[in-house]
């Protein structure tokens, strides 16, 4: 079953705040767009946030597929 990264991130017991950390990025908002399909993702921040999350690409239902730039 396919989720959202939201939902993937809720089930990992992970914070927006642990996320964006782990990320690097320097606010929230960025991974709310990212969440939201608002902002684009590359591959490579895909897989980390999968790694994060225990989960794989198969496993994500983005909002918007082209959500992933390389």
């Amino acid at each position: 079953m396919r989720v959202s990264l939201k939902a993937a991130r809720v089930n990992a017991e992970l914070t927006q705040k642990e996320v964006v950390e782990r990320m690097g990025w320097k606010t929230p908002l960025t991974l709310i767009k990212v969440e939201r399909g608002e902002r684009d993702l590359t591959t490579v921040e895909l897989a980390k946030l999968c790694e994060m999350y225990g989960c794989t690409f198969a496993d994500i239902n983005l909002p918007n597929v082209s959500q992933i730039v390389k």
